[in-house]
């Protein structure tokens, strides 16, 4: 990978890194998440790429990844090696082409050492069960993927899913809606996750931001412009009211040629 283009740091409150030229290996090479955050849920961190015309999604499935450059994959993947566990909308894990990341023996012995799991679980939520069980978000042990469903998805589709994956039901059995507390606080009890990262969709992000529950926000910002009507952004939703809009706190921006990398809190998390 082409890791040649000079990486600026322009503002780290996090690392408290002076401003100037940076190596790449220095980008988020620690990103000092709690290791004991709650006891009721995991520390969240979503991961997106947009255009300057805040677009997420440029076309059919597996475009995404044109938005960001080769250093933005590589940022992305290093973050995501940080958290134990990733979550993906099962319309997120059908469009855009995410795969499980490599993992070496090297990373396996750090990640334990950060307090992590040695390989992330992969988790897709879907609320009736429908998984693109082809998709190369799925192509990796059974042990490191896990499917989040309601309890209204039936025993035996729950059963034709846990030959390829493990299956996590949550609410009740003629609920479809999924609580995204109660798939948080599952996650955190009975599976061991402290560190999450979110790769949307824009839904799934909602889904999350509405009931509070994200702690920090990576953005990359590339220098394209796609144009159209419309488009899908980072966040759908229902939206918030211009009077009670959510206000982030910046924490980083760190610029590789037009590039933008972007690191936000949420309001509260300290």
């Amino acid at each position: 990978m082409d890791m040649s283009p000079q990486v600026y740091r322009l503002f780290d409150r996090v690392t408290a890194g002076a401003p100037g030229s940076v190596p790449f290996s220095a980008v988020y090479a620690d990103l000092h998440w709690p290791t004991a955050w709650s006891a009721d849920r995991p520390y969240v961190a979503m991961n997106m790429v947009t255009t300057l015309d805040g677009k997420v999604v440029v076309g059919s499935a597996g475009t995404t990844t044109l938005i960001g450059s080769d250093i933005d994959h590589a940022l992305m993947e290093r973050i995501n090696l940080q958290a134990d566990a990733i979550l993906g909308g099962a319309g997120t894990v059908r469009a855009d082409g995410l795969r499980y990341p490599k993992v070496t023996a090297a990373t396996e012995r750090e990640r334990q050492e950060r307090g992590l799991r040695p390989r992330p679980l992969w988790t897709v939520v879907s609320r009736r069960g429908e998984m693109p069980l082809d998709a190369p978000f799925f192509r990796t042990d059974r042990a490191n993927l896990a499917a989040i469903v309601s309890g209204a998805v039936s025993r035996s589709q729950a059963a034709a899913l846990d030959e390829r994956v493990q299956v996590i039901r949550v609410g009740a059995a003629d609920g479809v809606a999924l609580d995204a507390h109660e798939v948080l606080a599952t996650l955190r009890h009975d599976w061991g996750v402290q560190r999450l990262v979110c790769l949307g969709g824009p839904r799934t992000n909602a889904w999350l931001i509405e009931a509070g529950l994200v702690d920090e926000l990576f953005l990359t910002m590339a220098p394209k412009i796609q144009g159209g009507a419309g488009g899908t952004t980072v966040v759908e939703g229902h939206g918030f009211s211009p009077h009670a809009l959510v206000q982030l706190e910046l924490l980083s921006v760190y610029r590789a040629g037009g590039e933008l990398f972007l690191r936000y809190r949420f309001p509260g998390q300290d």
